[in-house]
C-alpha cells in the first residue's frame, strides 16, 4: 500500500506531454476531422443488435483514442470483449499498457482502502461511501422495501447509517475496510437500553469501538464527528422500529454480500494494485468480468470502478495539464446510473473522451427509469452516430435531430375541356389548359425509414456499416448540412457515402 498511496500523490515517473485539443482521432471524410476536443464532449452510438454499430464506428473510435496514446477504462458485457480490446492494443503497439482485471490475475481494486488513502479522503469520505452504496442499490433494483412506493427515505436512511458507520471507523482507524463496516453494522445495539449494558459495551464490535473513541485523542472536528455517530448508531438508530432497521440492514447487506467471499472479495477487498488514476498515466484498465460469466457481481463491480473513475478524474487539479482519458462501453445501458448525466456535463473539462454504444432509446430509459433521465444524458453527448436500427423511438429521434430542410417541388397542372357537337357534319370541339408552379416544403433531411436501410456490415455488404453522423452545432463541409452519411469499413477504414452508394435514400 506504500507505493500505491505515493504514487496517488503524484509522483509521476512518466515524462509529461503536450495535449493539443486538435489532434484527430478520426476523419469521417476527409473534410472533417474528428478530434480530442469532440471527444471530450461526448459520444453515443446507436445500432440494433447486428448493425455493426461495435464491429463500425464504435472499433474505429476506439483505435483513433489509442493510436493517440490515451489511456482509459473499458466496460465489458460479452465474453469476448476483453481479449478484443487486449488484441487491438498489441496491434497498436499498446500491449504494455493494458491492466486486465478478472479474477485469479495479478490486479486487483480495493475500493474501500482507495477511497480511504486518496488525497484529502477526510473530506467527503462518509458522503462518498453512501452515496456508492445508494448507487449499488440503484443499479441492482434492491430496496430497503417495494420499489414500486418510490419512497426518497429508505434510500436517505441507507446513507445515513454507511455515513455513520465508515466516520465512526475511519477516525478511530485511519481507514475503512468492508468487512469492519460489516461487522460493526452486525454488532449494533438493538435497543437504546442495551447501550447501558457494561457486558454489551464490552463483548460488541460496536460497543468496544465507541469506548476507544472515547478515550482518543481527537482535534474538535473529529470528536464532534465521532460523537454526532455515536448518538446515530448508538441512539437513534436502535430506537427505530425493528422492522424499518431491519429492512436497512438488509439493503446494506444484500448490497455489499458478493464482496465478501469468492472472486468478488479477492478482486475489491484485498489489494490495490491498479486504480483509476492510472488511466491518466496511459493505462487500459480493461475490466474483464463480462455480464454473461458474471451476471449481477459483474455489473455491480464495473459500476463501482466506473463510479471512482469518474469521481477521479473529476478531481483533477488543473485539467489544462491533464492527460486526456476515455471511458468506454458497449451495451452501455447495462452500466449507467443517474451519476453519469451529472458527469457529461463536466467531462470535456475534465479531458474526458465518453463512448457509449447501446442499442436504442428505450433501452436507456428502462435502466435510467424515465424520458427526461434518458434526454438528460444525451442532450450532454455531443457526436450521436445511428446505424441501422429498426426501433421507432430511436429512428424518430433521429430524425428529428438531423431537423429539416426547405425543398422547391415542381407540380404540373392540366384541364381539358369537351364541347358539344354543333351539327352533323362537324366535329366536336375540344380545348384544354395546362399550368405549371414551384411550391416550397419542408422535409426531414434524413427520414426515420431510412436507418431501417443501412448498411449492417458483413460479407453481403462488402463489411460496410452504414451510419448517419450528427454532431451539436456543426456543419459538416463534405456535406454543408448537419448529417453526413458514413460508412465505417469494419476492416479500419471509414469514409463519407457518396450518393451513388447511399441506399437510405433509395
Amino acid at each position: 500500500m506504500g507505493w500505491f498511496a505515493r504514487t496517488l500523490k503524484g509522483n509521476d515517473p512518466k515524462d509529461e506531454i503536450s495535449w493539443d485539443d486538435r489532434l484527430a482521432v478520426a476523419g469521417f471524410s476527409p473534410k472533417d476531422p474528428w478530434t480530442l476536443g469532440d471527444a471530450y464532449e461526448g459520444t453515443v452510438v446507436f445500432g440494433a443488435t447486428g448493425a455493426g454499430k461495435t464491429s463500425g464506428p464504435g472499433a474505429y473510435i476506439a483505435n483513433g483514442l489509442l493510436r493517440l496514446g490515451l489511456g482509459g477504462l473499458i466496460l465489458t458485457v460479452k465474453p469476448d470483449e476483453a481479449d478484443a480490446w487486449e488484441d487491438r492494443a498489441q496491434a497498436l503497439g499498446r500491449g504494455d499498457d493494458v491492466r486486465r482485471v478478472r479474477p485469479g490475475g495479478k490486479y486487483c481494486f480495493n475500493f474501500m482502502a482507495y477511497a480511504s488513502v486518496r488525497p484529502h479522503a477526510q473530506v467527503g469520505l462518509a458522503d462518498n461511501i453512501a452515496d456508492l452504496i445508494a448507487t449499488l442499490g440503484g443499479i441492482t433494483g434492491d430496496s430497503a422495501t417495494d420499489a414500486s412506493t418510490k419512497d426518497p427515505y429508505w434510500d436517505n436512511a441507507l446513507k445515513q447509517l454507511v455515513r455513520n458507520l465508515v466516520t465512526a471507523l475511519f477516525i478511530a482507524n485511519g481507514r475503512v475496510t468492508l468487512d469492519e463496516v460489516m461487522s460493526l453494522v452486525a454488532e449494533l445495539p438493538q435497543y437504546p437500553e442495551q447501550v447501558g449494558d457494561p457486558e454489551w459495551r464490552e463483548r460488541s464490535a460496536a460497543g468496544r469501538l465507541f469506548q476507544r473513541l472515547h478515550t482518543m485523542d481527537l482535534t474538535p472536528t473529529q470528536r464532534r464527528d465521532a460523537d454526532v455517530s455515536a448518538q446515530y448508531l448508538l441512539g437513534e438508530f436502535p430506537a427505530l422500529d425493528e422492522r424499518t432497521s431491519s429492512s436497512i440492514v438488509s439493503t446494506l447487506t444484500t448490497l455489499v454480500d458478493p464482496f465478501r467471499r469468492g472472486p468478488a472479495h479477492e478482486l475489491f477487498c484485498t489489494g490495490c494494485t491498479v486504480f483509476p488514476e492510472l488511466c491518466r498515466l496511459g493505462a487500459i484498465i480493461i475490466l474483464d468480468l463480462d455480464l454473461k460469466t458474471y451476471q449481477a457481481f459483474g455489473r455491480t463491480a464495473q459500476v463501482i470502478f466506473k463510479w471512482f473513475f469518474q469521481q477521479d478524474m473529476e478531481r483533477t487539479k488543473s485539467a489544462d495539464d491533464a492527460s486526456p482519458v476515455f471511458l468506454y462501453a458497449d451495451e452501455a445501458q447495462e452500466f449507467l446510473t443517474r451519476d453519469d448525466k451529472r458527469f457529461q456535463a463536466t467531462a470535456r473539462s475534465a479531458r474526458v473522451a465518453t463512448v457509449y454504444l447501446t442499442q436504442n432509446i428505450p433501452a436507456l430509459q428502462a435502466r435510467l427509469g424515465g424520458e427526461a433521465e434518458v434526454h438528460g444524458l444525451l442532450g450532454n453527448m455531443q457526436t450521436k452516430i445511428f446505424c441501422q436500427n429498426a426501433d421507432p423511438t430511436t429512428n424518430k429521434y433521429a430524425e428529428q435531430l438531423f431537423g429539416e430542410r426547405d425543398r422547391m417541388s415542381r407540380s404540373i397542372n392540366m384541364s381539358t375541356n369537351q364541347g358539344a357537337p354543333a351539327g352533323p357534319d362537324q366535329r366536336a370541339q375540344q380545348g384544354g389548359n395546362q399550368g405549371f408552379g414551384l411550391s416550397e416544403a419542408r422535409e426531414p433531411l434524413v427520414r426515420a425509414e431510412a436507418l431501417t436501410l443501412l448498411a449492417k456490415g458483413g460479407r453481403s455488404n462488402k463489411f460496410r456499416v452504414g451510419t448517419w453522423v450528427f454532431q451539436g452545432g456543426r456543419v459538416w463541409r463534405s456535406t454543408g448540412l448537419p448529417a453526413m452519411h458514413v460508412g465505417f469499413d469494419q476492416r479500419g477504414t471509414a469514409r463519407r457515402s457518396s450518393k451513388k452508394r447511399d441506399s437510405s435514400k433509395k
